[in-house]
């Protein structure tokens, strides 16, 4: 199952994401960065975190900012009110995973949310090889 840390103002949440959470996707919830802190701990699991551009208390940087301090391997996905094509170079370029513009349809931000959650499980496969190879063998 996906597991989706939503960083949003209930009254700023799409339709779109209204129809997920009513799917098999389990969200966990946070109206802004504080109430979401004590959930990105290291060793937190999430796929992906979901988040508005602005928040009462930050913004999408400093949730993306919070995920990299704690080392919570999710994808960020920033949802925007408003289109702008500049926004998602600047997410992705920051290190985040999408930003997801208007129109907001359930079916795009499902697919985004499905192949942030393949991009995360290849993450900790190649993590896991990784650290296998590098521990010295019992011969």
């Amino acid at each position: 199952m996906t597991r989706i840390l939503l960083v949003m103002d209930p009254h700023h949440r799409s339709a779109a994401i209204c129809d997920l959470e009513r799917s098999d996707i389990e969200f966990v919830e946070a109206s802004d960065l504080r109430s979401a802190g004590p959930m990105l701990r290291a060793g937190a699991q999430f796929d992906a975190v979901i988040t508005d551009v602005n928040l009462p208390d930050g913004n999408w940087c400093s949730v993306l900012r919070r995920l990299l301090e704690t080392g919570v391997d999710a994808q960020l996905i920033v949802c925007a009110a408003r289109p702008g094509r500049l926004l998602c170079g600047n997410v992705v370029a920051r290190g985040g995973y999408y930003a997801l513009t208007p129109p907001h349809t359930w079916q795009p931000l499902r697919t985004w949310l499905e192949m942030a959650r393949e991009a995360t499980t290849l993450r900790d496969a190649h993590r896991i090889r990784k650290s296998s190879a590098a521990a010295p063998s019992a011969a």
